[in-house]
């Protein structure tokens, strides 16, 4: 069902959600907001509580694409690499498809979709259901409030899990992504993310890869993977690896590195091991950023757009768009090329259900799953990246 309402209109700079009904099958909209001072400008779907769409205004005063999409809706519902959506209920890998709930039991998820392994909740899982919407337009923050239910048995989780996402913008040049779930009966295992792919060096214009951005992130650790993706149960230092990224890197610099070869590349979780107070951002607040821990920058010389990256999440997974096709069209028909963007996916670490040494994924009823994760967007040519 798709719901218009706005929460609380308010005035301020730059244009007020407007959505675009019909855009999509199944009560799917598209909804196109800015941020109050006009810097940053967004489109979401609630197909697969998704973000379509992210521009900044560039030193030339132009808007800019930062992450791969696509035009229409139908690109969306048949597209394979999840670009921008919600993955759910788990995020990233679970061996065999299997784990066990300790005093509960043990579970046979429906799908294997990754090899042997079980990717992303799945198929037809969060990223390719319609949930329901409302618009934000409070207090100088814009954007959409999405919820789902994913009923008890849903490829093959246990419980009722009562999800809500929210993706906005506000006048600090911020992204926030958010979300909060309970589940109901039963425990469950819980880890979502958004997998927006990004380029900040105009790619739509210039056909360009990722491999020029640098990157930093405050991760000590990282999590070891065997040849099908799957964590060894080790969380060794990043130090003298190609994953020490404490230190701005160009992330082209060690990506054919050989422990990088069963993977083509980095699709890695890199591990944040301090313990900063974790305080969720209130979804209607004048700076996100400023409560959510900051782990690191990503930024491309080329166009001196960057973002901050700050997250709750004990991991970020690092991909590089190693499996993207060569063939594949983006918007307004430009190259999506191999290695053309570097997606951040801020998470627990794969495969969790069946690491007794990982942080634990179990959601139990009566608890309160979170995660806030926030981009702070800037054009500039002298960065501090920490």
């Amino acid at each position: 069902m798709l719901h218009t309402r706005v929460l609380h209109s308010a005035s301020g700079g730059g244009k007020m959600v407007s959505v675009v009904k019909g855009w999509g099958a199944g009560g799917a909209g598209l909804y196109c907001f800015e941020s109050g001072n006009g810097f940053l400008r967004a489109k979401v779907t609630n197909y697969g509580a998704t973000l379509v769409s992210l521009q900044v205004k560039g030193r030339d005063g132009k808007y800019m694409e930062t992450t791969l999409g696509y035009d229409t809706f139908d690109e969306w519902k048949n597209g394979g690499n999840y670009f921008g959506c919600t993955v759910g209920r788990y995020g990233n890998r679970i061996k065999h498809g299997k784990f066990t709930i300790p005093g509960q039991g043990d579970y046979t998820l429906d799908h294997c979709n990754n090899g042997e392994n079980h990717l992303h909740g799945g198929e037809a899982a969060f990223d390719k259901r319609v949930w329901d919407a409302e618009v934000v337009d409070e207090a100088g923050v814009r954007g959409v409030k999405m919820t789902l239910k994913s009923a008890d048995g849903d490829n093959g989780y246990p419980g009722d899990l009562f999800v809500t996402s929210w993706i906005l913008l506000n006048a600090d040049n911020e992204l926030l992504l958010k979300w909060t779930a309970t589940v109901d009966k039963k425990k469950t295992v819980c880890n979502l993310t958004n997998h927006a792919y990004w380029n900040l060096g105009g790619w739509v214009e210039t056909g360009c890869n990722v491999l020029s951005h640098e990157l930093t992130l405050k991760a000590s650790r990282y999590v070891p993977v065997d040849e099908n993706s799957i964590p060894t149960g080790d969380l060794p230092p990043v130090e003298g690896t190609p994953f020490d990224f404490r230190v701005a890197r160009r992330i082209g610099k060690s990506v054919d590195d050989p422990l990088m070869a069963p993977q083509h590349g980095y699709d890695h979780t890199l591990v944040f091991t301090d313990s900063p107070p974790i305080t969720h951002a209130n979804p209607i607040a004048v700076s996100w950023a400023a409560t959510t821990p900051h782990r690191g920058t990503l930024y491309a010389p080329s166009t001196q757009v960057g973002f901050q990256l700050h997250t709750t999440e004990p991991g970020v997974q690092l991909y590089t768009g190693n499996y993207l096709s060569p063939d594949e069209k983006g918007y307004k028909g430009a190259k999506v090329s191999h290695r053309g963007a570097a997606c951040l996916e801020c998470q627990h670490f794969p495969d969790s259900p069946n690491q007794p040494g990982f942080p634990s994924t179990v959601l139990a009823p009566g608890e309160k799953y979170e995660h806030t994760t926030v981009h702070k967007f800037f054009v500039n040519g002298n960065v501090s990246h920490i």
